[in-house]
């Protein structure tokens, strides 16, 4: 018998992880418009934009007014941190559906697919945090909004704390 809690759990950790990727890999963290320019950015790729001529290269290779933006420490830090919170995502994912079609009286993984969630969560919120704190350096100091992926990255983190919550639950239940 599959537990229906545990399902929604995992089902809701899919999603979480489907939206977060979606938000880190794709280029609109922040979005810059100064018509007729518009200037858009992430943690992989960089995008300017004049009357809808589109070029866009690698943040390792943009070269800001103050250097390469993709050798700063705060960008690398940033991606490393994403990186971490993707797999400890996933690991969660590994363990969740373990614990429901393989080894369904192992309390302990349920325990780890919880640990491996509170840790992705806190790699993705530290990545948005060093993101955030240091926005000035990509968007050197125009008015700008974040992007949808900003808030895919957030939306996915939200989902896998309630999928994380439903676990914890379901642990102790």
């Amino acid at each position: 018998m599959v537990s229906k809690v545990l399902m929604i759990s995992f089902i809701l950790m899919l999603i979480a992880l489907l939206v977060y990727v979606i938000g880190f890999a794709t280029p609109h963290l922040v979005d810059i418009e100064l018509p007729p320019y518009k200037i858009y950015g992430g943690l992989w790729v960089r995008c300017q934009s004049l009357n809808d001529v589109k070029n866009c290269m690698e943040t390792a290779d943009f070269q800001g007014t103050l250097g390469n933006l993709g050798n700063r420490g705060w960008v690398k830090a940033s991606r490393a941190t994403s990186i971490l919170g993707f797999i400890f995502l996933v690991t969660a994912i590994i363990c969740v559906g373990l614990k429901l079609f393989a080894f369904k009286e192992k309390t302990y993984i349920l325990i780890t697919g919880i640990c491996m969630t509170i840790a992705a969560v806190v790699f993705i919120l530290v990545a948005v945090i060093v993101f955030t704190q240091n926005v000035e350096e990509v968007t050197f100091q125009y008015p700008f909004n974040y992007g949808f992926s900003f808030a895919l990255i957030i939306v996915g983190m939200c989902i896998a704390v309630i999928a994380g919550v439903i676990m914890l639950v379901e642990c102790f239940m």
